[in-house]
């Protein structure tokens, strides 16, 4: 279980957009521009996750975090079509 230990564990976006591209597979990624349960890092990662998305042409969507609350829904989607520059996006 040393696999636990290694640095940046959970970040395989960029792999994971090789395999899905190599592979055909039609991906939606969503990121989170604000910070929940499980969920903390920070604006500027998730700007980079959205390029690197962007970058290998698959679609991109935000993951809502303020699933019980208008205003910050409305907050989340105008922070993600800010740094994300899309027009249109699926939100989740």
């Amino acid at each position: 279980m040393t696999w636990l230990f290694k640095k940046d564990i959970w970040n395989n976006l960029e792999k994971l957009l090789k395999f899905d591209k190599a592979n055909a597979v039609d991906s939606t990624f969503f990121v989170a521009v604000d910070n929940g349960k499980g969920l903390n890092y920070a604006l500027r990662q998730a700007r980079k996750a959205i390029d690197l998305v962007k970058e290998y042409e698959f679609d991109v969507g935000v993951h809502g975090i303020c699933y019980d609350n208008y205003d910050g829904i409305k907050e989340e989607y105008k922070m993600f079509k800010r740094i994300s520059g899309l027009e249109k996006f699926a939100i989740r």
